[in-house]
């Protein structure tokens, strides 16, 4: 099984997402985070569907949330 990485900035940049959706509607942060763990639980069930950006590094992005990426090695 692969390990997913979250950069630290990433990591930072989520949590800031998330309580702004938070800000603007009840509820809409822990949406936000829900498409995340989605997204982390796609990636690990099957990790060589995402395409490569070098190396073995992947990124997939969050179909509503298009601006995350996650990288696997």
């Amino acid at each position: 099984m692969k390990s997913i990485i979250f950069l630290p900035e990433t990591r930072e940049k989520m949590n800031e997402a998330a309580r702004y959706y938070e800000s603007q509607a009840l509820g809409l942060g822990a949406d936000y985070l829900s498409e995340v763990e989605r997204a982390v639980a796609s990636i690990t069930a099957s990790p060589e569907t995402w395409p490569k950006l070098e190396g073995e590094l992947r990124r997939r992005q969050c179909p509503k949330v298009p601006f995350w990426d996650f990288v696997l090695y």
